[in-house]
């Protein structure tokens, strides 16, 4: 913390997951909460106050009791920024592996839902699909990828994107030491990067600036793809600055964001 502190270090986030011993130790975590709370306090002992901490919901068998505890025990740790995130199951996991089965849709839905009230009625906005933040704190790092701008990938398995060019780096140490950073990269044209604009963009709850998309691509955002459409059918709505997902659809962006994706 002493070198953070010397190095203008000012925004720390903590991989808390969950505040359930049970859940802990099913995730394969080392820690508990009361050692979270013990690093909470030592952070903000060196005057770090912007502090982010992740939680991870429906995991099996977790209840909707469950995961108010855990937001109760996370609002009691008077930080700035939560992040949250529904288990998925990835092939060839450990969990994968265990033949475990994610949670059914509804009660997921029910759970982001709870998150959702439960912390906007705690002071915090709501401004990325999974993301939360007390006024003026929200992600100055993660709204580069949200707002589609430039940033460096460094070391094993980094991902970057500058001028055109969308890259990850390797995940072997060895090709790393040898100079051999990229793995993948993808080349993009115009019509590919106003994909990605709307596909992060509307990630966004207050979603996209049309001006500023003009701005940027000499197109009215109104003219893309089936956008008027989606406006008419209430999936998307816009006021005077922004078009932005409905606040209703939100939980099934996913099917609006494919109308964005080529075959």
């Amino acid at each position: 913390m002493s070198l953070f502190k010397e190095n203008k270090v000012n925004r720390i986030s903590m991989g808390v997951e969950s505040t359930n011993i049970i859940f802990l130790h099913f995730l394969g975590r080392t820690h508990d909460f009361n050692l979270v709370k013990e690093k909470i306090n030592l952070i903000k002992k060196y005057g770090i106050n912007n502090i982010n901490v992740d939680l991870m919901y429906a995991l099996p068998n977790e209840t909707l009791d469950d995961l108010e505890h855990d937001i109760d025990n996370i609002l009691s740790l008077d930080v700035t920024h939560i992040s949250t995130y529904s288990l998925m199951i990835e092939p060839h996991t450990m969990l994968d592996i265990q033949k475990q089965k994610p949670i059914a849709e509804e009660i997921d839905y029910d759970m982001y839902k709870l998150i959702s009230n439960k912390l906007k009625e705690n002071g915090f906005m709501h401004y990325e699909i999974s993301n939360f933040a007390k006024d003026g704190y929200e992600s100055k790092h993660n709204l580069v990828y949200w707002n589609n701008e430039h940033y460096y990938g460094f070391g094993l398995a980094a991902s970057g994107y500058i001028k055109n060019i969308r890259y990850t780096n390797t995940t072997s140490l060895s090709e790393y030491n040898k100079l051999n950073f990229i793995k993948e990269k993808e080349v993009l044209d115009k019509k590919d990067i106003i994909v990605y604009e709307l596909i992060l963009g509307f990630r966004k709850i207050n979603g996209i600036n049309k001006k500023d998309f003009y701005n940027k691509y000499h197109v009215d955002i109104k003219d893309l793809y089936n956008i008027r459409e989606l406006l008419e059918n209430n999936n998307l709505g816009e006021n005077d600055i922004n078009i932005y997902v409905n606040y209703d659809k939100i939980y099934v962006e996913n099917s609006i964001l494919i109308n964005f994706v080529g075959e």
